[in-house]
């Protein structure tokens, strides 16, 4: 008889004593129980390792791993997926909180559309105290063709939302330690192999403190450029120029043009982006019912990026 639960809920953690009950309680809480908890500590220095270790004597489906010295979130996941015995792995951070009924929900999508291989869920942003953020928006596409559009500019679903499905996750080596930004490298490793999207329902609290986010955004906006260049040039089996997925990230995620880029390079990029979209049609990224959406997306793109340079060229 297999007793391998459904689920593996992989928890990385690091010094999140604040919110680490109320993360480990939100999933305990779930209207869907058959899945074992996996907490990976990398080496906390605070109270984390006692309030893990009464949770592990209450509930015999959670696992503790506490690292010996801090490896990082990528590294400790890979360990935590390597205990996993779940058909899927469910991703969850020591500060946020999961709604009720969110495994069970990506648990019924998953098993009728064994074409999606991650799903996410919608979020909302809350502060340091747990106080709902309305001004910070982060809305998660529903397609996975707009996804694997967005992952050229920006991390398009929210990783600490997600359920994989394991055989997949373990397809592409799990996750890749070199990357700060694991998440994102993942996607652009999963999006060639199945289709990733997110519900529309809010399943999770995903905290994102307001003194620290602009801070972290500049930390990760190289490592995003980074990522979304070998994505064009897997796309494309191209060598393409590092400034253009610069160029998209600071048009599409900053609403900005560098003022010392020519318009010929901007033309270029503009061009460029049709080749992309041609592409990911060919590597089936893109369906026949997403291809009109994700067409318009590019246009508008490579449109709006030309006339905000023009304006620029003008105005200097």
């Amino acid at each position: 008889m297999n007793t391998n639960p459904e689920y593996s809920v992989v928890l990385p953690t690091y010094n999140n004593e604040l919110y680490l009950e109320e993360a480990i309680e939100s999933v305990l809480n779930q209207t869907f129980s058959d899945f074992e908890l996996i907490v990976i500590d990398d080496c906390s220095t605070d109270s984390s390792n006692g309030i893990l270790a009464t949770y592990e004597k209450l509930d015999n489906r959670i696992k503790v791993l506490k690292n010996h010295r801090n490896i990082g979130v990528a590294r400790s996941l890979n360990k935590g997926v390597e205990l996993a015995r779940g058909k899927y792995i469910a991703r969850m951070d020591g500060d946020d909180i999961c709604i009720p009924e969110r495994f069970e929900k990506q648990h019924m999508y998953l098993e009728s559309h064994p074409e999606v291989g991650l799903l996410g869920t919608q979020i909302l942003i809350i502060d340091k105290d747990g106080t709902l953020d309305p001004e910070f928006v982060w809305e998660q596409p529903t397609k996975s063709g707009i996804n694997a559009w967005h992952l050229l500019y920006t991390t398009p679903l929210c990783h600490p939302s997600v359920v994989m499905r394991k055989e997949l996750l373990l397809a592409v080596n799990g996750y890749n330690a070199g990357y700060i930004n694991e998440d994102k490298k993942l996607f652009t490793e999963l999006v060639f192999k199945t289709k990733l999207i997110s519900l529309d329902d809010v399943l999770l609290y995903y905290r994102s403190p307001k003194d620290t986010r602009q801070e972290k955004t500049l930390k990760f906006a190289p490592y995003t450029q980074m990522v979304s260049h070998e994505y064009m040039q897997k796309l494309t089996n191209q060598k393409i120029p590092e400034i253009w997925a610069k160029i998209l990230y600071e048009f599409l995620c900053r609403g900005r043009i560098d003022g010392s880029v020519d318009l010929l390079t901007i033309f270029e990029l503009a061009s460029f982006l049709q080749v992309i979209f041609k592409a990911m049609i060919e590597k089936n990224l893109v369906s026949k019912e997403e291809g009109d959406e994700v067409e318009m997306l590019m246009i508008n793109h490579a449109k709006n990026m030309v006339l905000e340079s023009y304006k620029l060229a003008s105005y200097n």
